[in-house]
């Protein structure tokens, strides 16, 4: 099957990609507004502080950056989730595990330097800020101790979410008619494949390899 024939194929059944892409976002819209659980994002940075010294040092710099992993590490230690659990108990919507903590929390290097962000993802946007705040405060003592570091320094607190991260009504959308597009047109390509018919008296004439003496044409009654 040529490129003409797969063109053709789908030129021909316009009508059934162009339908396949409205009902793909109009199903992509409904369940976006009203299935899927809008999340919050709250946001907090620490800067790394070796030492007291004003004087910052290649070595320091170098340090401070090397320490980001070992850094995420702990966040996620069970002493400090620990913390977070039992200092946030009563001030968030509900308890949380540590796990549902853990899975709520990413992290790392802002642009490769000693600045780490903390996120935290949740349902509520009141719990997100809470609990992003309240890790970096568990977290400063543990690391002090174990990383041997003088302190951190807190460059922005979680700020309250106003707008969900997610999900991405926008995003949804182009997903889903860039699906519909793939899908309808695979299948009239399938179809155009399947389908036997002969629609083209030349064809009939090539594959036969004998020469086309008439057409007898379709009458349409009155």
């Amino acid at each position: 099957m040529d490129l003409k024939k797969i063109l053709g194929a789908v030129a021909r059944g316009w009508k059934i990609v162009v339908a396949s892409v409205a009902a793909f976002a109009v199903l992509t819209v409904i369940v976006t507004q009203f299935f899927l659980t809008p999340m919050y994002t709250s946001n907090t940075s620490v800067y790394i502080k070796l030492d007291d010294s004003s004087v910052i040092t290649q070595t320091n710099l170098n340090l401070a950056r090397s320490i980001v992993d070992t850094y995420d590490v702990i966040l996620e230690s069970d002493t400090v989730l620990n913390d977070v659990c039992y200092k946030i108990k009563g001030r968030t919507s509900k308890d949380y595990s540590m796990a549902e903590i853990k899975s709520m929390k990413t992290s790392g290097s802002i642009n490769g330097t000693e600045v780490v962000r903390i996120s935290i993802t949740c349902a509520d946007p009141e719990d997100a800020q809470i609990i992003a705040d309240q890790l970096v405060a568990s977290a400063e003592p543990v690391i002090a101790d174990i990383m041997k570091i003088k302190s951190f320094e807190v460059l922005d607190y979680a700020s309250l979410p106003t707008s969900p991260s997610s999900p991405s009504m926008i995003r949804n959308i182009a997903v889903a008619v860039l699906l519909a597009l793939v899908l309808s047109c695979v299948g009239l390509i399938l179809l155009e494949m399947l389908d036997k018919r002969v629609k083209d008296p030349g064809v009939l004439s090539d594959t036969l390899d004998v020469p086309l003496i008439g057409v007898i044409p379709k009458v349409k009654q009155q």
